[in-house]
């Protein structure tokens, strides 16, 4: 049985997202990682291109808790089933949303993620409706 607080996936959670430490991000990511589900486009790979969507996220919300509820390690891939709490800076609200994660490890760095989040439902608790667009 996988001891969760051991797994790096638990310590990408815990450091980054929980005690804001954007440092840990170089530590982690290797160079060329790619987080499919957050940062897809060629031009975001590796630490950097994460740290767009972490800065944009920290911007927008504060109180981040990333609860890993439960990890399974396999191999060279880890997995995370989450739960997550913040507050909306502009609104004042609080949300919550799940999601899960799974990556593949190599050398002690994440070389490739792949992420599902309920963003959706994150926004709707913001107000946003889902509107279909007109053809």
């Amino acid at each position: 049985m996988t001891d969760a607080h051991s797994t790096l996936v638990h310590r990408w959670f815990q450091e980054v997202w929980n005690n804001d430490q954007e440092a840990v991000i170089d530590e982690l990511m290797a160079d060329q990682a790619i987080a499919h589900g957050i940062t897809d486009a060629d031009n975001d790979r590796g630490p950097e291109g994460f740290r767009r969507f972490y800065q944009k996220f920290r911007d927008d919300f504060s109180n981040i808790h990333v609860a890993t509820d439960k990890i399974i390690r396999d191999e060279d891939l880890e997995v995370a089933h989450c739960n997550v709490t913040a507050t909306h800076k502009q609104t004042g609200k609080a949300v919550s949303f799940s999601g899960m994660t799974m990556a593949r490890i190599a050398e002690g760095k994440i070389i490739e993620a792949w992420n599902y989040f309920d963003f959706l439902g994150l926004y709707q608790q913001l107000g946003f409706e889902l509107v279909p667009q007109s053809n």
